[in-house]
């Protein structure tokens, strides 16, 4: 027998003898031989060959790690079965999260307000759809403005606009109108009631007449001598005060010329006491009327709501303000042309308006024209798109299917014609309906002889920041006794206004009003009953009442565009059927 130097069996089993050579067995050695000394290589018997070393079988190396890249996130583990990376946090963190939890927070926030956007936008879509001005509509309003097939050409038209003559007065359209609340503040209140009874003179106490010397007679006395001044006021006392200095300045201070009556809101309250302050404003402005020659009365409408209206009705006090303007303007209306049958026509102010120096001037100027013209219902001294950025001619004047309102010439045949009817909410808004309208239309000038300052009231709003007190007003005066307003005539206006429309560059985009300039006119066409895209671009205002949009004449809207008196026509994309029959646009450019 073989032993080893260890004093091992050299004819141990294959399995002893593999354990003697494995390193690092389990017991820290080599088994129990390793605790007499170091193991030494058996020898075989003579003859006999050793047994073969069997390898260890190693495992597959794991898949390497792909290689790192700009990516922010980098793997985070290796599977060392399958080779799967599975992805980390962002580099240089721990975690697993990531991006996809925050993708899956953040996806159904998304898609609710996709699904938000979609229906609101639809919804006034629809309501835009439902509201659009129909074709026979336009077509209506057409009638009373497109030229006769036996009218005559229209004369040379200046290209500052439509007036052939005069020159505009030395000066630009300055101030900007500090302005606010759309047209007069939305009425209230049922026809025909006046005080209860029908109109009644004023009692000494509430009443009061300056008067004064005696002038010489210009060639419009009998106008300004038949034509009163009706201004409505209630509570806000320094608003009536701005707005009676501002009268004071552009009256003609001739004895019996335009006299001004004052009718303050006092509806069930009783007596004065209440807004005692504006009390005081009109007995101050007394003095100073007789002193500026200028004839002067104030009263007040202190009648009680009537039996018939609930007082405690939601509806009621939800709209309270516009009923009580509406009841007050029947009322004073009756009062003035009742008690006083020599007045023709009658200029309406409210508290909130600032009158440009020639504002009277132009009021009575154009009151022949309102007298002799059925198809003119109004003349206002109020342009709902008159802004800075827009320009303008500050002696041109336009035909419009809008009524203006905000300072305007009421005549008294009118006033016959309304007053039996006179509604008892929204009189502006009623005005502008076609029953009342019967296709006639205003005068409305380029450049604005109101300023509305109005930014609290029955209607604030939105409108008087966007809109309303970015109108400017007329700074210097126009002599418009030297006016030739032949250009006004239905016929001549209609001829020489489709005929522009006709010769305008037809642009294909609406952005080309920012983007582009043309040499004369331009045209672009909007959707029908959406007009908001293409009145953003220029500036103007986007609403409408009974498929009339404001400023409008025969379904088109018309602003100063481009200086030089160009203009920019916005007409409906369904111009075929609104337009008259002989007017047609050139191709798109």
């Amino acid at each position: 027998m073989v032993t080893t130097a260890g004093g091992g069996d050299a004819a141990a089993s294959p399995a002893v003898r593999r354990r003697r050579l494995l390193p690092n067995d389990a017991d820290g050695g080599g088994g129990p031989a390793a605790a007499a000394g170091p193991a030494v290589a058996p020898t075989a018997a003579a003859g006999s060959p050793l047994p073969r070393r069997r390898r260890r079988r190693q495992p597959p190396p794991p898949h390497p790690p792909p290689p790192l890249s700009s990516s922010p996130y980098v793997p985070a583990s290796v599977n060392a079965g399958t080779g799967r990376v599975f992805l980390g946090g962002p580099r240089g963190g721990s975690g697993g999260g990531g991006w996809r939890p925050l993708l899956r927070a953040l996806l159904p926030i998304v898609v609710v307000l996709l699904c938000v956007r979609v229906v609101l936008k639809g919804g006034r879509l629809w309501s835009q759809w439902r509201t659009r001005p129909t074709a026979a509509a336009a077509r209506a309003v057409n009638r009373a403005g497109a030229p006769s097939r036996e009218t005559p050409t229209a004369p040379p038209l200046r290209q500052a606009g439509l007036a052939p003559h005069p020159p505009p007065a030395t000066g630009t359209a300055g101030a900007a109108a500090t302005a606010k609340v759309g047209s007069p503040p939305l009425a209230a209140a049922p026809v025909g009631e006046v005080d209860g009874v029908a109109a009644s003179a004023p009692s000494p106490a509430s009443s009061t007449t300056c008067g004064a010397t005696v002038n010489s007679q210009p060639p419009t006395a009998n106008v300004e001598a038949t034509t009163a001044v009706l201004l409505f006021t209630h509570s806000r006392a320094d608003y009536l005060a701005t707005a009676l200095a501002s009268i004071a300045a552009a009256h003609p201070r001739r004895h019996g010329a335009l006299p001004l009556f004052v009718s303050q809101d006092a509806q069930g309250e009783g007596d004065l006491d209440t807004f005692a302050n504006v009390t005081e404003v009109l007995t101050s402005f007394g003095h100073t009327a007789a002193a500026a020659n200028i004839t002067f009365t104030h009263w007040a409408h202190t009648s009680p709501y009537p039996h018939d209206v609930n007082t405690s009705d939601y509806w009621f006090l939800n709209v309270v303000a516009y009923r009580k303007i509406t009841r007050h303007y029947g009322y004073a209306l009756h009062r003035l042309f009742t008690e006083h049958p020599t007045f023709q026509r009658v200029i309406l102010l409210e508290d909130d308006m600032r009158l440009a120096p020639d504002a009277f001037d132009y009021w009575v100027a154009t009151a022949p024209l309102l007298d002799a013209d059925p198809t003119l219902y109004c003349v206002s001294g109020w342009n709902d798109n008159g802004k800075a950025a827009l320009g303008g001619d500050i002696a041109a004047l336009h035909r419009t299917d809008w009524f203006p309102g905000l300072g305007w010439t009421l005549t008294r045949s009118l006033y016959e014609e309304l007053a039996p009817k006179w509604p008892t909410l929204f009189w502006d808004d009623w005005m502008r309906h076609p029953d009342q309208r019967r296709g006639r239309h205003c005068i409305r000038p380029e450049v604005s002889r109101v300023a509305n300052y109005g930014e609290t009231g029955a209607s604030a709003s939105y409108d008087y920041k966007a809109h309303i007190s970015q109108v400017v007003t007329a700074e210097e005066r126009v002599d418009w006794t030297s006016v030739d307003f032949g250009y006004l005539d239905p016929d001549v206006y209609a001829a020489a206004f489709w005929g522009r429309l006709r010769a305008a560059t037809l642009w294909r985009y609406t952005n080309y009003l920012r983007s582009k300039v043309a040499p004369g006119d331009v045209a672009v066409r909007f959707p029908p009953g959406n007009i908001e895209p293409v009145a953003k671009r220029v500036g103007a205002m986007s609403d409408h009442r009974h498929g009339v949009w404001r400023t409008s004449y025969g379904g088109v809207v018309v602003v100063p565009w481009g200086g030089q008196g160009r203009w920019a026509f916005l007409v409906p994309r369904n111009w075929e059927e609104v337009l008259p029959p002989d007017v047609r646009l050139q191709e798109p450019s």
